[in-house]
């Protein structure tokens, strides 16, 4: 049995935490790398740095019943996002984020799509 998924919250700047809907993924790790052929036919590969980053799928209101408030939650930016994996019991904080993407809401669901971060610091946390 996989120890993954379960419970998570998604913690805006000012505490205030918001539901999970679908799937959230995680890019933990600041750089991609492509591969390269030389002339000669051997290979290699190049780094490219990039920021950390997640998407992610919301419910489209808070706990109150309230919508979301786009304006305000694109706004933020260099802020620290935190996503709470209750089942997995570890913390993970993406630091001096901004939020980016074409946020779109499931009018059938009420889910909340297209949400993507990019951030300059990356911190997980074990409970």
């Amino acid at each position: 049995m996989s120890d993954f998924g379960g419970l998570i919250k998604f913690r805006l700047p000012t505490g205030q935490n918001l539901s999970i809907r679908g799937s959230v993924t995680h890019n933990p790790f600041n750089m991609s790398s492509e591969a390269v052929v030389n002339h000669d036919l051997s290979t290699d590969r190049t780094f490219t740095p990039q920021g950390y980053r997640f998407a992610m799928s919301l419910k489209s209101k808070d706990s109150s019943g309230n919508a979301i408030d786009f304006a305000a939650l694109y706004a933020f930016d260099k802020v620290d996002f935190t996503f709470l994996h209750d089942t997995e019991r570890v913390d993970r904080t993406y630091s001096r984020a901004s939020l980016i993407g074409d946020p779109q809401i499931d009018g059938l669901t009420g889910e909340l799509s297209g949400i993507t971060g990019v951030a300059e610091g990356y911190l997980e946390t074990r409970r």
